[in-house]
């Protein structure tokens, strides 16, 4: 393989590969802090039932994944990285939970339409593009992908970027 090709080839997994070498140290991020409290919110908000399947695309760590399966909710969490799940894996296992772990490309899952809710949070698939991908068409197929695995009516939390907050802290003006 040429160098060139070589970094075509890290270009095209960015993403996995950064996620993959930070996953020993995610959980160490500030952010993660207000896990319950971001929990709290999310069970309010999604209004269901002891024992509901819940789809957590980009699940990271696991973080919420773990926390929402402790309060009795049952877990689909996928993930595009394999250091990221095996930190997930462990913290399910001290918890005493069993999420049903995922890795796939978010872009390109498919599960049945058996979940009761869904959730994508903390930039975990969401405007994540590799070199040379669609940002519109990356976004869309994440949403079909999750659209397809809800029942109807089923509610879906995503937290997104502000780009205006970036483009500001960058400008100025």
């Amino acid at each position: 393989m040429s160098s060139a090709d070589s970094s075509e080839q890290g270009r095209k997994h960015f993403w996995r590969d950064f996620f993959d070498a930070h996953a020993p140290i995610y959980m160490e991020n500030n952010f993660t802090r207000g896990t319950l409290a971001e929990v709290d919110f999310l069970v309010q908000e999604l209004g269901l039932r002891h024992g509901a399947r819940i789809l957590d695309v980009g699940c990271g760590a696991g973080r919420h994944s773990v926390e929402l399966a402790r309060r009795g909710f049952r877990l689909t969490s996928l993930d595009l990285s394999g250091g990221q799940l095996r930190q997930a894996v462990a913290a399910a296992e001290s918890a005493g939970v069993r999420p049903d772990w995922v890795r796939a490309d978010a872009t390109r899952f498919s599960f049945r339409p058996t979940h009761d809710a869904a959730i994508c949070l903390c930039e975990g698939a969401l405007g994540l593009l590799d070199h040379g991908e669609d940002p519109v068409e990356h976004d869309l197929a994440i949403f079909r992908n999750i659209r397809s695995a809800l029942v109807p009516e089923a509610p879906f939390i995503l937290t997104a970027l502000n780009g205006y907050r970036t483009i500001r802290q960058i400008t100025p003006d």
